[in-house]
């Protein structure tokens, strides 16, 4: 199963979940990390890369993801 993602704003992909506002549909968000080890770690076990500065996102690096 291929995680979620979102493009940001600079076009690239990161890994997101879905937010579910009250009286509004769910949609998925850009999963964002203000601590630089907690970033690490996810990125690890996603198989991606951390980018930014803070906050913290996790780029993923599957090419079928990043197409």
């Amino acid at each position: 199963m291929t995680p979620l993602t979102v493009r940001l704003n600079n076009g690239q992909r990161v890994a997101a979940k879905m937010h579910q506002t009250e009286g509004y549909p769910a949609r998925p968000s850009a999963l964002t990390y203000a601590n630089l080890t907690q970033a690490r770690a996810a990125a690890a076990r996603l198989g991606g890369e951390v980018i930014g500065r803070w906050p913290f996102y996790v780029r993923l690096n599957d090419p079928a993801v990043t197409a």
